[in-house]
């Protein structure tokens, strides 16, 4: 390292653990892995965008918190790109980032091993780096961490680039591409068809290399990728109004997804009962997702509820809806979901529990949660 790195090192350092917050070194991602490796650290990459509203929320809170700069100064090797201009669009393509904040963990190597993204609070955010320090690496070790370039095609690049700049390719260039290549495993052709519309030919390869894939790019990445080809046909049922469609669709997932289809029917089932307007059919299924406690989870029932609510006074529905609502709130009181349970009841014409229920929510909520539509609600309530 030159003298003058290393006081600026030193100087950012002794700056970030004075004031408690994430020292993020101006170095490329070569200079940080090799500085990781001469202190035995890891590497986190922040990557954000200038329009990213959240990016700046966490700049303001999580990484001026004492708590996680102390914590991340200590263990890593701290940096941020933009993931729409210079090297953050080489992330951008070889980790297929477009979603932002990114939060990318790197060995001491340059292999990625853990990754996340979206607002992440402080305790998030802590549990999150100590989880991929700590734990065994999600992601495999793929042979070229430091070489962003490979045969990336110029046409890739420019559709990573910001929105004032990006160009998107024709889909003759993109199916030329892919045919020219030996295997959808490895990562080019993995980031252009994981990344852009590519034909439904496609999916039965990715099915039959879904643990390789998996275990390279995360399981999460290549389950959507896949759903993304189930997603059309519903869409179509639902533009032809085809029940029969939607059962096909079903029947496709189970094919393309196997072991993993179960949640993505149900997602599949709310999305094309919610655009058809059959909220009967929806509660039905929310119900029957409530009793599958292998794939249901609370957040997801309470989205549910909120949208029959919001959107239906029948009392079928609304009524199927409170009865998991109770269910969750039994064993998780929380403002959010207490709210929920209020509104339901009320849509049910029962004011005092209603109000009860309200109550109950607001002397829940932690002292930082908004409770204002709590208290709106209740101002609302006639009588109160």
């Amino acid at each position: 390292m030159s003298l003058h790195r290393f006081f600026l090192v030193f100087g950012l350092s002794v700056f970030g653990s004075v004031y408690g917050q994430v020292t993020f070194l101006p170095f490329t991602f070569a200079e940080a892995v090799t500085m990781a490796t001469e202190e035995e650290k890891y590497v986190y990459v922040n990557g954000s965008t200038e329009w990213c509203a959240p990016c700046k929320k966490m700049d303001a809170e999580t990484f001026s918190d004492s708590a996680v700069g102390i914590a991340m100064n200590e263990r890593y090797i701290s940096m941020k790109v933009d993931i729409e201009e210079g090297e953050g669009i080489d992330f951008a393509m070889k980790f297929r980032s477009s979603m932002v904040p990114q939060h990318l963990v790197f060995d001491s190597k340059g292999h990625l091993v853990f990754r996340t993204f979206g607002l992440l609070n402080a305790a998030e955010f802590l549990d999150f780096v100590r989880t991929a320090r700590d734990s065994t690496p999600v992601f495999d070790a793929l042979p070229y961490p430091l070489d962003f370039k490979r045969d990336y095609p110029d046409w890739y690049r420019d559709f990573r680039k910001g929105p004032n700049d990006r160009i998107f390719p024709d889909n003759t260039v993109v199916e030329s591409f892919l045919a020219s290549r030996d295997s959808i495993t490895d990562e080019v052709t993995w980031a252009v068809i994981s990344t852009l519309p590519t034909p439904e030919k496609y999916a039965g390869e990715i099915a039959e290399n879904k643990d390789i894939l998996a275990s390279r790019y995360g399981k999460w990445e290549v389950l959507e990728e896949l759903s993304s080809y189930v997603y059309k046909d519903i869409k179509q049922a639902i533009k032809d109004g085809g029940e029969s469609q939607l059962y096909a669709a079903l029947r496709k997932t189970d094919r393309l997804l196997g072991s993993d289809a179960e949640a993505y029917k149900f997602r599949y089932r709310l999305y094309y009962y919610q655009m058809s307007g059959d909220w009967q059919a929806y509660a039905e299924a929310g119900a029957e997702l409530s009793r599958n406690t292998e794939v249901a989870k609370a957040y997801w029932l309470h989205d549910l509820a909120k949208n029959i609510y919001r959107n239906t006074a029948d009392y079928q529905p609304v009524k199927s809806a409170l009865t998991w609502m109770y269910g969750i709130i039994e064993t998780e009181e929380s403002y959010p979901y207490l709210l929920t349970a209020a509104q339901l009841e009320y849509t049910l014409g029962n004011r005092e529990k209603a109000i009860a229920l309200t109550k109950r929510g607001l002397a829940a909520a932690d002292e930082e949660e908004d409770v204002s539509e709590g208290e709106d609600f209740l101002i609302s309530v006639p009588g109160f």
